[in-house]
């Protein structure tokens, strides 16, 4: 389709007047005339009546030019969406837990409508294995809860969010001994203790419970990384 010729009876529209439409549109009048002529012969009705030294538009006229501005805005809006979708730019990430999955989804929706054109996909997984992705580039950035501050030359490392937490343990576990019954001050626990390679997990419990268990303290450090 040739959009030029919507373009020219818009300008005639908004100029109603073939020399001035002319001007703006660098063509000749004659040129504009005959063109002008030539649609409403297609169309089989006038666009325009020419009164005196000046253009009025015919209803027919106003449709067609209600019309145009449509499907140029429509043609606009289309190559707009294919150009945003050639330079879109996608970034993966990897979060180890759900706290930070509810803290990642808070400001998804603020980064999606500031940046539209970025794609993003997430993985979830244990910290270990999100870091290993990292470590090999199957990932862009890492959100992971970790029990220490980790520092890697190759990435840059930031601190979300530090949370405690309390491990309840039955008297019969095998780390009971190391913990303690004093809810207001328990002891801090190395995380490492509770690794996958363990054949035994600890019950994760409410602290205000009256069975007589002993508690560790857990700090749990919630970090973000991303190549320098």
């Amino acid at each position: 389709m040739d959009f030029r010729q919507l373009i020219y009876i818009i300008t005639i529209a908004e100029e109603l007047n073939i020399t001035k439409a002319a001007e703006k549109l660098y063509v000749s009048q004659s040129t504009l005339s005959i063109f002008l002529g030539k649609i409403e012969r297609e169309l089989g009705t006038q666009l325009f009546i020419r009164e005196k030294n000046k253009l009025v538009i015919t209803p027919d006229g106003r449709l067609y030019v209600e019309t145009a501005r449509k499907i140029l805005e429509l043609k606009k809006e289309l190559y707009q969406k294919i150009q945003s979708k050639q330079n879109q730019l996608s970034v993966s990430i990897g979060i180890s837990c759900q706290t930070l999955f509810n803290i990642f989804g808070s400001v998804y929706s603020r980064f999606q409508s500031t940046y539209p054109n970025v794609r993003v996909s997430v993985t979830e997984g244990r910290s270990n294995l999100i870091l290993e992705k990292l470590y090999a580039e199957k990932i862009d950035i890492a959100i992971i809860g970790n029990a220490e501050l980790i520092n890697h030359p190759l990435f840059n490392t930031e601190l979300i969010k530090k949370d405690e937490l309390l491990l309840l343990l039955s008297p019969q576990h095998p780390h009971a001994n190391l913990a303690s019954g004093n809810y207001d001050d328990p002891p801090i626990v190395d995380m490492q203790l509770f690794d996958h390679k363990n054949s035994f997990y600890p019950t994760m419990k409410l602290a205000n419970t009256s069975w007589p268990e002993s508690c560790f303290r857990i700090t749990i450090w919630m970090l973000i990384f991303y190549a320098n």
